[in-house]
């Protein structure tokens, strides 16, 4: 990702915050059409993440390198699969949320007078919270594949937004 470079700048949080868009606008779409697992009353309330970067990237004056929203909306995610590999794909994105902590507290001073919204709105209990509601959620020998397939299928859906190096 952009921001793993030691003295990364504005740009690359750009950069950072596009791959992002294109991740997880497709997939908040996609959890939206559930009100079970991850998306259920047991858990906490769902964070469109997205919203919190496309506002950085309005204040900055740029969109998503290149793809539109209507794009990214049309990537396809299964029409049928369980609540527990939906908990496995929200365990990425509420991951990622603790290495924005981490990132921000690296980055505010040396892209400071620029807010870093993203990685500043964090919801502080939010992980622990998540990870009860999942253990109470994905038991099963059969929900636990079924939720690191999805996890999986997360990491693999960012790692393809991610530009081909030589």
């Amino acid at each position: 990702m952009p921001l793993a470079k030691p003295e990364a700048e504005w740009l690359d949080y750009i950069d950072h915050l596009q791959i992002l868009a294109a991740w997880l606008i497709p997939l908040e779409l996609w959890l939206a059409n559930y009100s079970d697992g991850p998306q259920g009353k047991k858990a906490p309330a769902s964070i469109q993440y997205s919203t919190l970067i496309m506002l950085d990237l309005n204040e900055a004056g740029v969109g998503l390198a290149g793809k539109s929203v209507d794009h990214l909306v049309k990537a396809s995610w299964p029409t049928q699969e369980s609540a527990a590999y939906r908990w496995g794909i929200s365990y990425v994105i509420e991951g990622s949320q603790l290495g924005g902590e981490f990132l921000y507290k690296r980055l505010w001073s040396r892209l400071a007078p620029r807010k870093l919204g993203y990685l500043q709105n964090k919801q502080t209990g939010r992980w622990p919270a998540f990870l009860q509601a999942m253990a109470d959620e994905v038991i099963t020998s059969t929900e636990i594949d079924s939720a690191c397939a999805g996890a999986m299928d997360a990491f693999d859906a960012l790692l393809n937004q991610l530009p081909v190096r030589d």
